[in-house]
Formats: C-alpha cells, structure tokens, sequence
C-alpha cells in the first residue's frame, strides 16, 4: 500500500480545514491556543499599565509627606518665634508705661527664626602622623585629625538631663510702639532709647508714631 507523502497530507489537511471535514479536536485545539496568546497579550498589557499607574502614586504620596514634614517644621519655628515676640511685646509696654508723658503703649515686635538652645558639650581631638615611604623611595607624611563632640548629661531627679549653656535669642528685625505722649520729641527719644537698649536693636529698627485722636476719642 502506497504511503502518503509530506506534500499530499499537507494538501489534505487544509482541503480538509477549508471545506469544513476536519475532526473536532483540531478545531478545540486551535481555539484554546488562540485563546492562551489572547490571555497572555491581556495579561501583559494589564502588568504594564498597573506599574504605570502606580509609580506615580508613590511618588505623589512621598511628595505630600515630605512637603508636610516641611511645613510642620516652619509652623513650629514661626510659632515659637511669635510666642517669644508675644513675651517680650508684654513686658516692654510695662516699662514703656513707666516713662514720664507716655501712657496707652501697644508695641509690636517682628523676629526672625526662634529661640535656639546651646548645650554644653565634652569635645574629643585626635590627631594622628604616620611617615611612609612610597615605590620610588621617597618619603611622605601622612597627618589624620578627628574630632568628636558629645552633649553632657547630669542627673536630676530620677533622669538624665543635657547641660544648658546658653539660650540664644532670635534677631529681633523691626519694633513698633504707638503711644499717647510721643508727639513730644523729647519723650519720643526716651521711648526710642529704652526699646534700643531693651531689645538691643539698631536705631533704624525702631518706629515710634502717636496714636490717632479718633482712636482716642473711642
């Protein structure tokens, strides 16, 4: 009996797929292939567009947080800047107050930064020199510095607190005083003279203005 060639069985099958005769299994297998490469092409697709998506939440989210932890930081400077403006404003209308022909003193003082603490500090230096001798025989030195600092600790109460040295004051950049009394030269000077002196502030820092009649009147 005479075996059919690769040709003819080739011939055969798509005679076959074309007029509709192959078996059944052909038509299921091709129809699950087709169906993997759709799913794999879906598959792929949604990966892409996922990270695509993502990435740039993530970013968004690191944006917002360090953006808030900046915010959080100047908010906590400006705050204690104006608590420390607040404190002084208070004290330096009293004794405004005192002078001989002023009276109803508002003072209004601008700083800038905040009130900044300066510890004490044990400081460690080191410095090392070490001859060598190089390919060619010549010689060199080789000198090494290091330096450390640590904050001191005393003992109060039943825990250990840092050592304050100083506490440092904001720069003061600009005071107000509006009072009743400056119209008079004289007087205008000794109140200028006492907030320079109080607040250790440049003449040029400092403005002294009376107040409206009409807020008088009121």
């Amino acid at each position: 009996m005479k075996r059919p060639n690769e040709d003819e069985t080739s011939a055969g099958f798509w005679y076959r797929l074309k007029s509709g005769r192959l078996p059944l299994k052909y038509y299921y297998a091709g129809a699950l292939i087709i169906f993997g490469v759709v799913i794999l092409f879906i598959s792929s697709g949604g990966t892409e567009e996922q990270e695509i998506s993502i990435t740039p939440e993530r970013e968004e989210i690191n944006s917002s947080t360090e953006d808030q932890e900046k915010n959080e930081q100047t908010s906590t400077s400006l705050k204690a800047g104006d608590d420390y403006a607040a404190a002084f404003e208070g004290e330096l209308q009293d004794h405004l107050e005192a002078i001989s022909g002023v009276s109803n003193v508002q003072v209004m003082i601008r700083t800038a930064g905040s009130e900044e603490k300066v510890f004490e500090k044990d400081r460690t230096a080191r410095h090392q020199q070490t001859d060598e001798l190089d390919q060619e025989g010549g010689e060199r030195r080789v000198e090494e510095g290091t330096a450390e600092e640590t904050i001191v600790f005393e003992r109060q109460g039943d825990a250990d607190q840092p050592v304050l040295k100083q506490t440092r004051t904001p720069e003061v950049t600009g005071v107000l005083v509006v009072a009743d009394g400056v119209e008079h030269m004289k007087v205008k000077e000794w109140v200028i003279e006492a907030v320079t002196r109080a607040l250790d502030v440049g003449h040029h820092r400092v403005a002294v203005l009376p107040k409206s009649e009409v807020e008088e009147d009121e």
